[in-house]
């Protein structure tokens, strides 16, 4: 038999020291893995009181604006107690809806079927009368719309950027 083999007193192989190197390699196993547990556990823990944290604050703020409207409505009411409740509260006021304007392209042709030969300008400014500009502006609008109706054939334009219908579109109305 070897020498390196320890033998027991009873006889048998001598295992213990492997057993206790075993032993040793299964407890610095299980001490790393609590590390690591107990670093994951960390940043969990971490995570988590950030997010209440932020729900904390949130809440808070919503409590505060809470406060301030409840201050708002009893203000109001104290207003209303003290001058009478016909004059404190949302005021209505109807407003009138406009009505719906026809198409441009329409519209001038109506106008000139209506008025005879026009220019742009002229034509310009009764849309801006007739709401179809919110400003004094809209000559951008007016030359698009005349250009379409030209080559559409609906209006001629004649010298000087003055424009008439055509007798077709007379017909129409």
């Amino acid at each position: 038999m070897s020498d390196s083999v320890k033998h027991s007193p009873t006889g048998f192989n001598d295992i213990r020291d492997g057993l206790r190197e075993r032993i040793t390699l299964l407890e610095d196993m299980a001490s790393d893995e609590q590390a690591k547990f107990t670093a994951e556990q960390d940043k969990i823990i971490a995570a988590y009181k950030q997010k209440m944290d932020s729900y904390r604050s949130t809440i808070a703020s919503y409590k505060r604006l809470l406060e301030l409207e409840e201050g708002f409505v009893k203000h109001a009411d104290e207003i209303s107690a003290k001058i009478g409740p016909k004059q404190v509260g949302v005021v209505e006021t109807k407003m009138p809806i406009p009505p719906a304007l026809p198409p441009l392209g329409d519209f001038f042709c109506a106008e000139l079927i209506q008025r005879g030969n026009l220019s742009k300008e002229q034509l310009r400014q009764l849309a801006f009368d007739a709401g179809y500009f919110p400003t004094s502006e809209g000559g951008r609008a007016t030359h698009a719309t005349l250009v379409n109706l030209t080559r559409a054939g609906r209006v001629m334009a004649l010298k000087d950027n003055v424009f008439s219908a055509r007798e077709r579109e007379k017909a129409f109305l």
